[in-house]
This record gives structure tokens, C-alpha cells and sequence, in this order.
């Protein structure tokens, strides 16, 4: 189910590979950001809007392995969900605590570099399907609109498409095989 919020003239600046619940991994893309701000320093982080498939309840949670940084911040090492557009639908990525490193994104720079990993195994009923997009805004837990800097697409891992593609041309040639000779 693709996200209601999403705009497809918006830069996909990460990638969401939701194939293994207890490992999400977020990784940045080379992608600009598609407008500056740098206007919710007190809220250092970003919301993925609709990013699960139904309401969940997730209170802050940490992770460790993560290098995913904002252009000029510090590495992301909190989530939750929140109910920004609708009901405790969006995922928050924050700052890993510090809120003194600033978050500034510009449409001449990476929004983001590194990745992290999540363990979402407890909401893997409610993860993106594979294909899945939506707005990436500024600031998290606000009732203002933060500014849209790009998207978050969900992806499958590259072994998965390895897989696909291979199982693909292995069809086909055995089609073209079956053919030739009949």
C-alpha cells in the first residue's frame, strides 16, 4: 500500500529494506534534499509519514547500529511512532540525544549519509510492503508541518532482487529452450 502523503516529483533520499523485521535497514541515498530547512533545531530529527500499514504503539526505542546522519548532525539513534498524520502511523528517527548538533538540510547537499539498522520484529505485521513510499518531513512530534525534504521508499534486499532477476532469466531461457525444440 503506497503512502496517501507521498509526492512522485520527490527525491527518494532513503531506502527501506523491511525483508527482515528484526533487521530494517534505512540507507541513505546520494539525493539531495529536495528543499532547505533548518527551521526545527529544538526537534532534531525527521518523520516518515504513513510508514506503517495500521496504528502502533511505540515508545521511544534505541538502536546502536546506526550511522545514518542528517547533513550537518549527529547520527540517528532513536525511533517511535507518532501520530503526525494520522494514528501512530509515522516513524520518527531522532537525534541520539545530544539536540545540539544542528540539523540542516539544503537542496545542495545529501539530505543523509550512513545507515541504521531497527529492530521492528514487534510491528512486523504492520511494516511497509515492498514498493511503499512516502514524505520524509522535518522536526518530529509537532502539530506544525515540518518541511518535505524527499521520500523514504520500501525495497527489497539486494539478494532478494539477485534472486528474482535470476530466477527470471532462468524462466525464460528454459521457455526459449522448450520452444526450439518443439
Amino acid at each position: 500500500m503506497a503512502a496517501f502523503c507521498a509526492t512522485s516529483s520527490a527525491a527518494t533520499v532513503l531506502l527501506v529494506d523491511v525483508t527482515d523485521p528484526s533487521a530494517v535497514k534505512i540507507t541513505a541515498t546520494t539525493a539531495n534534499a529536495q528543499a532547505s530547512d533548518s527551521d526545527f533545531p529544538q526537534m532534531v530529527g525527521v518523520d516518515l509519514l504513513h510508514f506503517f500499514t495500521s496504528a502502533v504503539n511505540m515508545s521511544v526505542m534505541y538502536t546502536r547500529d546506526s550511522t545514518l546522519t542528517p547533513t550537518g548532525g549527529g547520527a540517528y539513534l532513536n525511533f517511535e511512532s507518532d501520530n503526525y498524520s494520522g494514528s501512530l502511523v509515522d516513524l520518527n528517527l531522532l537525534d541520539g540525544g545530544s539536540l545540539t548538533a544542528p540539523q540542516n538540510f539544503n537542496t545542495t547537499a545529501r539530505a543523509f549519509t550512513g545507515e541504521a539498522y531497527l529492530n521492528l520484529s514487534s510491528f512486523a505485521s504492520f511494516l511497509p510492503a515492498i514498493g511503499s513510499y512516502g514524505n520524509i518531513i522535518t522536526g518530529v512530534n509537532t502539530e506544525t508541518n515540518g518541511t518535505v525534504i524527499g521520500q523514504w521508499q520500501a525495497v527489497p534486499e539486494p539478494q532478494t532482487w539477485a534472486l528474482l532477476v535470476g530466477g527470471a532469466l532462468g524462466l525464460y531461457f528454459l521457455r526459449r529452450r522448450v520452444s526450439s525444440q518443439g
